[in-house]
């Protein structure tokens, strides 16, 4: 959920801030209800890796359209409120609010092994078993698909999980077509809506550090789709160009 709202939150931004044309009213107030939904399914997801690709996805959005703008005194102006940000979030991190929401470390929860401890594990697991198996186990041998059979796995970091399903060679070709496409959306970064795909798209691939974000039917389906609508303009262009001379 929290994922699938940073692709959304990337449109609605980049159309309020790049748009050929001033909104209509009926626009405006649908861009505002996308936007909040958006920060409220962030919220509720309860999902810090979302809540990065969000603040990323905005930032290159942020960057690209106003970089020539802003001056050297509002860069260093940014950094330092970056810096004190950080340090804030450090001298705090035993008060209530950082502990739980941030940090994700509840003294008071029942469970053995908080978050944090889980996620370590799962790193170390995947690594051991991506290094041991370099053909991989199978498609359907990690995350919700191997719920139903007998050795049921969860790896939480989106290129493990591609290299435990497909062994070094498919996370190689993986990482190799999200290169190519993350490469031809920067190209386009000024047509259309290709810089919020290409923002979106980077702050998912941060997040998959932390989460199998294509594992999920609903992310892949949206993203990789309207990656693929941008990237296919210009082929479909220029072949009704080749059709169009050769009718000629």
């Amino acid at each position: 959920l929290g994922v699938y709202a940073v692709i959304v939150l990337a449109m609605v931004v980049l159309a309020w801030l790049r748009t050929p044309r001033k909104l209509s009213t009926s626009e405006q107030v649908l861009g505002g209800v996308l936007a909040a939904g958006s920060v409220v399914a962030l919220w509720a997801s309860y999902s810090r890796s979302a809540a990065l690709a969000a603040l990323l996805a905005i930032g290159i959005i942020l960057f690209i359209i106003y970089r020539k703008s802003i001056s050297k005194a509002a860069w260093i102006g940014l950094a330092a409120l970056a810096i004190v940000l950080t340090g804030s979030l450090v001298a705090l991190r035993d008060t209530q609010f950082v502990s739980q929401v941030i940090l994700h470390e509840d003294p008071h929860e029942g469970n053995d092994v908080n978050s944090n401890d889980g996620h370590a594990e799962s790193l170390k697991y995947g690594v051991n078993r991506m290094i041991h198996q370099p053909l991989g186990a199978g498609i359907g041998s990690t995350g919700s698909a191997s719920l139903y059979g007998d050795k049921p796995l969860i790896i939480e970091n989106q290129y493990l999980f591609v290299a435990h399903e497909n062994g070094w060679p498919g996370l190689a070709l993986f990482l190799v077509i999200m290169y190519f496409v993350l490469r031809d959306l920067w190209r386009r970064r000024f047509e259309g809506l290709a810089l919020a795909v290409f923002a979106s798209g980077i702050g998912l691939s941060v997040a998959g550090l932390f989460l199998p974000v294509w594992a999920d039917d609903t992310v892949s389906i949206v993203w990789w789709g309207l990656a693929a609508v941008i990237l296919a303009l210009p082929v479909v262009q220029s072949k009704q160009k080749v059709k169009k001379a050769r009718k000629k």
